[in-house]
């Protein structure tokens, strides 16, 4: 049945990339310490088992000679190819030039998408690799060099995967799947439900590292959730089987270990880590005693915001205290602290001190550690800032919010000076729709409270000017005008659970 136990290793150490993300993107744990770590296991998995299979199918294929170190040039030729690209990104006008060129027939993204990867395969089968190693270096230059997640790339490419290849391919992993060839075989059948035990035998081991870090509930789940194969077992079992390593039945088993366990996995991973109730996030956390913590948070109490703050200076915190805010003076600022000033709690955390290395500390902290919807960073060093947004962080550098507060009062001075002066009572508000009455419903008939004006809305990645006719969607974000009591009201028309 099997004539090489070192594939059906390999092909069993397999992880699914494509069942982790959307499982970890659901329950809203990517950004978490312990969703970074299960992301990186699935990516480590993959790429490790890529490399191996395609090291071992040319030694089975031709022997242990120096073709095998072609590998490692498909590895080289990757490398330059993201250096070629950060360099070429850092060219003046051609971001903006390749933007202009992203829509309507042009589409050049998605052109360079496909160039790479058809590049990337063409040169494996030129090497003597695996093509499956180029799709998946390709995939990886893209995710490299494109914008973070939920860029207009990345939904492109998702429709056009999703919708068309992805179909394609579990059509044919079905034509491909030999029942009547696996019920003929005593030795198959026999074989499937060891090759389903090996296969969770060997995540549950390998997730005992996890136990380092995190509690046995966290353990398990992962060992659960990283079990789940999918198209990378099937494809390389098809490898397996062209090679002649394993026959018919053993493949048809494979398949059956993929369906089993990409339908198992995730039921094991929400049953041994239940999602805990949502508690509706309230208040802003502010860390740091500099300059601006008093004048902001004095401003976000006038809406009707809960400030806490955080920071090291006694005699700062001890001001701020008299003027009736809740501070917590600490040496360290780690997590326990954080946990202590109530981060588990607050929609927003604001890092506001005097030294970047502490704004960046506690914005990971609270990203990573108590998955704060919004974190806010002020960062001075442009080097730093670069490195902190792909983590989701908003960063605010003080020099150019300085420099654009002062062309706004030049070109806007009304529109600037009703966004800077609380006298005259009209504020500018954000919320998300959510609020199902609304789902799907035309501008023209949605009455808001007051003087409230809805002045734009942002979908996704993309800015849209409100008319009538445009219809609402669940998640849109709205950005309304007018005086507090109005805006309150209108929030809690669109969101009446405030969150």
């Amino acid at each position: 049945l099997i004539q090489e136990p070192f594939m059906i290793a390999l092909i069993l150490s397999t992880t699914s990339l494509g069942i982790v993300v959307p499982v970890l993107k659901e329950r809203g744990m990517m950004a978490t310490q312990f969703g970074q770590a299960l992301l990186l296991s699935a990516l480590v998995a993959d790429f490790g088992t890529l490399v191996l299979i395609t090291v071992d199918v040319t030694i089975i294929s031709e022997g242990l000679t120096l073709d095998v170190l072609l590998v490692l040039l498909l590895l080289v030729v990757f490398v330059m190819a993201a250096r070629a690209g950060k360099f070429m990104a850092r060219v003046p006008g051609m971001g903006r030039l390749i933007s202009e060129l992203s829509s309507a027939t042009a589409q050049i993204e998605v052109r360079i998408a496909f160039a790479l990867m058809v590049a990337f395969i063409v040169l494996s089968e030129w090497l003597g690799a695996e093509v499956i190693l180029g799709a998946f270096l390709a995939g990886a230059l893209i995710s490299l060099l494109s914008k973070k997640e939920g860029s207009d790339l990345h939904l492109k490419l998702d429709a056009i995967g999703f919708g068309f290849f992805i179909p394609i391919f579990f059509i044919m992993v079905g034509v491909q799947f030999d029942l009547p060839t696996l019920l003929s075989s005593p030795e198959g059948l026999l074989l499937a439900p060891l090759l389903l035990g090996a296969a969770y035998f060997i995540k549950f081991v390998a997730a005992l590292l996890f136990r380092v870090s995190f509690g046995w509930r966290e353990t398990i789940a992962a060992g659960g959730l990283l079990s789940a194969r999918l198209s990378l077992i099937i494809a390389a079992a098809a490898i397996a089987l062209q090679l002649g390593a394993i026959n018919e039945a053993v493949n048809s088993d494979i398949i059956l270990v993929a369906i089993v366990s990409c339908t198992i996995s995730p039921m094991i991973f929400n049953r041994v880590l239940p999602q805990k109730e949502k508690s509706r996030r309230r208040g802003v956390l502010i860390v740091g005693l500099g300059e601006p913590t008093a004048m902001l948070a004095e401003r976000l109490q006038q809406t009707g915001e809960t400030v806490s703050i955080v920071g090291k200076d006694a005699a700062r915190a001890e001001q701020l205290q008299k003027r009736g805010f809740s501070v917590l003076v600490a040496g360290q600022i780690d997590d326990s602290v954080l946990k202590k000033a109530g981060a588990e709690r607050v929609k927003t955390v604001l890092a506001v001190s005097s030294y970047d290395e502490v704004n960046v500390q506690v914005a990971k902290m609270a990203m990573q550690i108590f998955a704060v919807p919004s974190v806010i960073a002020l960062i001075r060093d442009a080097e730093i800032a670069n490195a902190l947004e792909p983590f989701g962080v908003q960063v605010i550098r003080p020099q150019l919010a300085t420099v654009l507060a002062l062309e706004g009062a030049l070109h806007f001075p009304a529109a600037f000076k009703m966004l800077t002066d609380p006298s005259d009572g009209v504020e500018v508000r954000e919320i998300s729709l959510e609020n199902q009455a609304f789902i799907g419903k035309p501008l023209r008939e949605v009455q808001l409270a007051g003087d409230a004006l809805l002045l734009g809305l942002r979908r996704g990645n993309e800015v849209l000017v409100p008319h009538g006719n445009t219809r609402l969607r669940r998640g849109d974000l709205l950005m309304l005008v007018g005086h507090e009591d109005a805006l309150q009201e209108a929030m809690r028309q669109f969101n009446p659970m405030g969150e």
